[in-house]
């Protein structure tokens, strides 16, 4: 089947070539080609896209643009989390990229899963969530793309805007710059000021500070220059019964960008970048020890990772008249690794020791081109094909992809995309915690996908897409963190296939409604077994509506199910005076079904210079006790030695009542 696809993909990749030119003058708009594509963008009226004002009012956590992203079909998460799964891959097989550069980990308390993302949503203008058949231009990753632009500054005059939400406090500062503008935005959060103001008995200290600058410099009708930094700092305490940790993460980019408009349609942007992130995570006996000690009877975990990165990319694109569009670009970047991991619980036998160290910069390039064109203004395709080769072990890999769509009528637009998707292993990453402490070839995955949508009014949109995913070579992942008894995995394969149904009614200017559905099945398998991931969720379903009370009073609910996730039971046996741990069938339970109402409230004001917005969030409503996992406590006896086991639930948040202000002036 792949051969047979790659032989089709190159024969269109030349068919623009061979037809003429001589063709209608489109009359109705573009047809985007791209399948799986949902948007939140600043003041769109699409039905297919959000509002950055509209996910303002969503209830959310924090108003986190990650969490916005979770109410589309086919993602998977949890109320700890702000990252997610996209169609049955994994957390780390989702690209992050911010104004055209991929980021590293920008997320807050990693402890809890991470919790919360390093980015404001004050300085979003879009972000586009895709979750499948993207185009060669979209990174290398297997599962989705999360590309998120920052908007522009005002340049009229200073502005600020502050505000307090559930978990932070934030400020956003803006202005002009000469003939450009300048905006700084800063985070901090508070948990551990309001655990001290309540008195509070519990140990817990996480702390997690935020800041991003952008500079935006016009240097002739032709050149802008601009200057980006993203800062992410986290610390955290815990000393509590069954866990004691200590953590540090730092994690900080910077980036110039050179655009340059070389003919009307035709413009570049060469980015120069370097980064760093290091973490130092601490349990057990190795909280007062700077490193990992000789002795190997310790019990804990110890996780040092450091990485140090730099280089340029650069991305042309080019608009040769209205039916063809080119873009093309190459990515050089170097990098130095450093990771120590030790793990070992009690009764375990044997502990998990891996290091990781790169000794000096290593590198890979990778590049793509692609042409997307508008055959009749009933056809579209877009054809290309990513390079990638990895220096460390001199790999090399090809990844074409293709995408076509037809619009039978104004109402209707069908879309069919193929593609093969690498992902190299990233050295910070590797899954030492399984004894894999090398870089291999980059994990693989093909895409075959097909979807309608039809919007016979612009008040309604509805939209249908299957999909078929196997993947190959899968050699790591991200754990989540909690207190459940790890399983540490290596599959050889998996497959993920599904449908989902997406679609919004609109039925007055005061009322609408949203619903997502999605079927979804994940697998992996190990030599001649094979097991549901744990992205499996066979069924999820959200209802979102809006109704506006007013002009300045409007009101959102959110009600999410879906499948309980699945997980692996642990059991403990007394042998020869000592507790034997053992597993289950991988991923042989579920956890029963999750599903919670969320409700907001937002009220607005504008008072001369300055405009008011608050509102009331309830998370939970009717408090539905939702798991997270099962957990397994020492049950000990009066002398202290341990007797057994006890299975504990952990829950996800019960009803959570929130109160946020924000003023602009």
């Amino acid at each position: 089947m792949k051969n047979t696809a790659i032989l089709l993909f190159t024969a269109l990749l030349f068919i623009p070539h061979l037809v003429t030119a001589d063709e209608t003058p489109i009359q109705l708009p573009p047809i985007s080609v791209t399948p799986g594509r949902f948007g939140i963008h600043e003041g769109t009226t699409l039905l297919n896209e959000l509002s950055r004002e509209e996910m303002e009012y969503l209830p959310l956590i924090d108003n986190d643009v990650f969490r916005a992203a979770q109410i589309f079909p086919g993602v998977v998460s949890n109320d700890f989390s702000a990252r997610f799964e996209v169609r049955g891959g994994e957390k780390d097989e989702t690209a992050v990229r911010l104004d055209g550069l991929e980021l590293y980990e920008p997320f807050h308390l990693q402890d809890f899963g991470g919790a919360i993302s390093s980015i404001d949503l004050g300085i979003i203008g879009r972000a586009d969530l895709l979750t499948g058949g993207f185009p060669a231009e979209y990174g290398d990753r297997m599962s989705a793309v999360y590309e998120i632009t920052t908007r522009n500054a005002r340049r009229d005059r200073v502005h600020a805007n502050l505000g307090i939400d559930l978990l932070n406090l934030h400020a956003i500062l803006e202005g002009p710059l000469g003939k450009g503008s300048w905006l700084f935005s800063a985070r901090r959060g508070y948990i551990d000021w309001i655990l001290k103001l309540m008195g509070s008995d519990e140990e817990l200290n996480p702390r997690y500070t935020d800041v991003f600058i952008k500079l935006d410099q016009p240097l002739s009708d032709k050149d802008t220059l601009i200057l980006e930094s993203l800062i992410g700092l986290d610390e955290n305490e815990i000393h509590e019964e069954g866990t004691d940790l200590l953590s540090e993460y730092r994690n900080r980019i910077g980036w110039l960008r050179w655009r340059r408009l070389w003919q009307e349609q035709v413009f570049s942007d060469l980015f120069l970048f370097v980064g760093h992130m290091d973490q130092d995570k601490r349990e057990g006996d190795f909280l007062n020890t700077a490193s990992v000690p000789a002795s190997m009877d310790k019990e804990g975990e110890h996780d040092e990772r450091v990485l140090d990165y730099m280089g340029w990319q650069m991305d042309v694109n080019a608009r040769w008249h209205d039916s063809h569009t080119t873009k093309w670009g190459i990515i050089w970047r170097w990098s130095d690794v450093f990771y120590d991991y030790f793990f070992r619980e009690a009764g375990d036998v044997q502990p998990i020791r891996s290091r990781v160290d790169s000794d000096g910069w290593d590198w890979d390039l990778r590049s793509y081109i692609q042409d997307e064109w508008q055959v009749t203004q009933q056809i579209a395709l877009n054809a290309g094909v990513r390079w990638l080769y990895q220096h460390e072990n001199a790999s090399s890999s090809i990844a074409p992809r293709l995408v076509f769509a037809i619009r039978p009528n104004p109402n209707w637009i069908l879309r069919a995309a193929w593609g093969i998707y690498h992902q190299p292993v990233d050295r910070l990453h590797l899954p030492v915690e399984s004894g894999q402490p090398y870089v291999d070839r980059p994990e693989e995955a093909e895409h075959w996908i097909f979807s309608a949508e039809y919007q016979p009014t612009e008040e309604m949109f509805l939209r249908v897409e299957g999909y078929y995913k196997p993947m190959d070579h899968l050699v790591g992942f991200i754990r989540d963190a909690g207190r459940k008894s790890q399983q540490f995995l290596i599959p050889d394969r998996g497959k993920a296939w599904g449908a989902e149904l997406f679609g919004i009614r609109r039925f007055s200017e005061q009322f609408s409604v949203s619903l997502g559905y999605a079927y979804s099945v994940a697998q992996a398998s190990i030599g001649d077994q094979t097991f549901n991931r744990d992205s499996d969720q066979r069924h999820s379903f959200s209802l979102i509506g809006h109704y506006a009370l007013s002009d300045t009073t409007s009101l959102y609910f959110n009600w999410r199910f879906h499948t309980g996730t699945p997980y692996t039971e642990a059991q403990y046996r007394l042998e020869d005076d000592r507790w034997i741990k053992s597993y289950g069938e991988i991923n042989g339970n579920r956890l029963p079904p999750y599903h919670s109402l969320d409700v907001r409230l937002t009220k607005e004001a504008t008072y001369r210079r300055w405009h008011l917005q608050w509102y009331l969030q309830i998370l939970n409503l009717y408090n539905r006790n939702n798991l997270h996992e099962y957990s397994y406590e020492e049950i000990l006896s009066l002398s202290g030695e341990v007797q057994g086991y006890e299975k504990v639930e952990e829950p996800l948040l019960p009803i959570v009542p929130t109160l946020g202000v924000n003023v602009t002036f």
